[in-house]
């Protein structure tokens, strides 16, 4: 039993393998048959509504498919506040676009500052130009009342309901308009939506795939 990511290759002695979500594309050998499970992570017991900072949080790698350069050269222009956070790609020019005035980088950050930087922004950016497979930071988000602005792709419309707990954005004017609007979001649906998604539903689909392996054998 495997449990396999984005363009994983599966080893054909594997019998059986696990996916999480329909986006991840393994490279299969032999014939293994195919279980789905769901994907959590852990949320507050309740939930809490929480004061904001009037700024836009994306804490990713920054590499040219996750859009961080667009993302900064839009702030930028709108003079709207961002804090970037994570490990940039060797020759990825994020850098040059930070002017420390509307546009911030802090490097890499423990678990504990990335939070508290994604409990007090107005919107965490997922503007992915690929088909992601997950990101266990939109479950972040989502789980301390923070909206989601991201594009289409991938797992992305399975979770994100626009204009519900966050906007889809297809071009900077998307982008504008989900920052003018950030304030229709209630807190209350994002962290709803993140429940259905908990490690508990994650542990049990898990279970259920893996019996469903042993009924199977």
């Amino acid at each position: 039993c495997w449990a396999v990511g984005f363009n994983d290759i599966v080893h054909e002695g594997f019998k059986h393998i696990l996916l999480y979500n329909d986006y991840q594309h393994p490279i299969l050998k032999g014939s293994p048959l195919i279980h789905k499970f769901q994907i959590g992570k852990r949320v507050p017991d309740f939930f809490k509504k929480r004061e904001k900072d009037d700024y836009i949080f994306q804490c990713t790698r920054h590499v040219p498919e996750f859009s961080s350069c667009e993302v900064a050269d839009f702030c930028n222009s709108r003079n709207i506040k961002v804090v970037f956070a994570g490990p940039i790609m060797q020759g990825y020019p994020l850098l040059e676009k930070i002017n420390n005035i509307n546009s911030f980088y802090l490097g890499e950050i423990n678990e504990a500052k990335k939070m508290e930087l994604t409990k007090r922004a107005k919107a965490y950016t997922l503007l992915h130009n690929w088909n992601v497979p997950f990101s266990l930071s939109l479950l972040e988000s989502l789980s301390v009342g923070t909206p989601v602005f991201a594009t289409a792709n991938g797992f992305l419309p399975s979770i994100i309901k626009n204009e519900y707990n966050g906007f889809f954005c297809f071009n900077p004017d998307g982008l504008g308009l989900a920052w003018d609007r950030r304030d229709s979001i209630i807190q209350e649906n994002c962290y709803l939506t993140a429940c259905k998604y908990n490690h508990y539903s994650m542990v049990t689909s898990i279970k259920e795939a893996l019996d469903k392996i042993s009924s199977s054998s």
